[in-house]
């Protein structure tokens, strides 16, 4: 019963360091694409 907890947080607090890594990702990619069609 007390690891159900633990478990679903260490879920949740997964998700959330996807989630940011995805956003970071995507920030970088776009800077990068706008980066790039500056240089051209």
């Amino acid at each position: 019963m007390l690891k159900a907890p633990a478990v679903k947080r260490d879920e949740i607090g997964l998700n959330r360091h996807r989630a940011l890594t995805f956003c970071l990702s995507m920030i970088f990619s776009e800077n990068r694409f706008a980066l790039f069609r500056i240089m051209l």
